[in-house]
């Protein structure tokens, strides 16, 4: 179903990442965790300082943008972190990833631009299952395009 006022399921979003040499053609990322696919952390995107006299000051800074991934332990996906992670250790360098994040319920997507992976777990917690895995990816930047409400 299209977005619009009032939808914000979570179910239908799609997410398609490359990570170059590795992964040239686009990957879905599937197999989300039961209560978290992904967060997107606030970020500071500005600095600001109070005068003595009262006045206040800011400025425009970039910032690095952090977006965590959360995948079931027996999601298909795993494989796409686990060889990009090989891959930089093989190589023993970083390399960037690129994504697209479309969220049908909102009508929104998100373009997702010059990524590495920052924080990564080998395995997943065993308790009376296995656990689910969180991937962290930086980005230089996350582009949001939202939707054009059509005309009734």
């Amino acid at each position: 179903m299209a977005g619009g006022a009032g939808f914000i399921t979570a179910a239908d979003v799609t997410i398609v990442m490359t990570a170059p040499p590795v992964f040239t053609a686009g990957q879905i990322i599937e197999g989300f965790a039961q209560d978290d696919i992904f967060e997107v952390p606030a970020q500071r995107i500005a600095q600001t300082e109070m005068g003595v006299d009262g006045f206040l000051a800011v400025g425009f800074v970039f910032v690095i943008q952090p977006w965590n991934f959360t995948l079931q332990a027996s999601s298909p996906s795993i494989g796409f972190f686990d060889a990009l992670r090989a891959a930089q250790l093989a190589a023993r360098t970083s390399f960037f990833i690129q994504g697209v994040v479309d969220l049908p319920s909102t009508g929104n997507a998100y373009t997702l631009v010059n990524g590495t992976l920052v924080d990564y777990s080998p395995a997943s917690s065993a308790r009376q299952v296995l656990q689910p895995r969180r991937f962290g990816i930086n980005w230089q930047s996350i582009l949001v395009v939202p939707s054009v409400p059509a005309l009734a």
